[in-house]
């Protein structure tokens, strides 16, 4: 699956989704999709939610989604991720504010580099 393709469609459907966007829960992109490679199998995302949200909701929502573009999510409490430091590990970027630009790159040892960008849909 192209990955522009990918990415912009999450986007643009998870925008669309007044249950995700109103609900007390941020997600995140991590993983190849960050990668120079144009292809991916799946677009790898993070779901940090507060207590009361309503998780069923939001998976049956993000279940839809993954018959398109398909996903693999991993859901985390606030103080789960907290606690483990996935975001600052993973790099992990919140989708709704920021979009990486194309032309990133990952080079073995090195940190991966990630320009960003406004994140509008066209």
């Amino acid at each position: 699956m192209l990955k522009d393709f990918a990415f912009s469609f999450l986007i643009a459907a998870l925008r669309g989704n007044s249950l995700i966007v109103a609900s007390l829960a941020k997600v995140y992109a991590f993983g190849s999709v960050f990668w120079k490679t144009r292809a991916i199998s799946d677009i790898d995302l993070l779901v940090v939610y507060e207590k009361g949200v309503d998780l069923r909701g939001i998976k049956r929502q993000l279940d839809a989604i993954d018959r398109v573009v398909p996903l693999d999510v991993t859901y985390m409490t606030t103080a789960e991720e907290k606690e483990l430091d996935f975001l600052a590990e993973q790099r992990a970027v919140d989708i709704f504010e920021a979009r990486p630009t194309i032309g990133y790159t990952r080079t073995p040892n090195f940190p991966l580099r990630v320009e960003f960008a406004s994140c509008e849909l066209p």
